[in-house]
């Protein structure tokens, strides 16, 4: 992800948007809950991650919004 697209990512997305993040293979569908400095801020399975920018590739949003128990 590029530096222009990283900010378009955290400027144009809202908090609890889903999305589907790929880093290195391993992917995660999560919820949007901001950025950080260098990379995303999302939760997946009820955990708050941050995926670092470097390696990051954001390969869609269209998914539907997690759903937790």
């Amino acid at each position: 992800m590029t530096e222009k697209q990283f900010q378009e990512l955290c400027s144009n997305t809202e908090i609890g948007t889903s999305l589907s993040l790929d880093l290195g293979g391993k992917r995660a569908h999560g919820r949007f809950l901001g950025c950080a400095p260098d990379g995303v801020v999302i939760e997946t399975d009820g955990r708050v991650t941050i995926w670092p920018l470097d390696l990051l590739v954001n390969r869609r949003q269209d998914y539907p919004t997690p759903l937790y128990s």
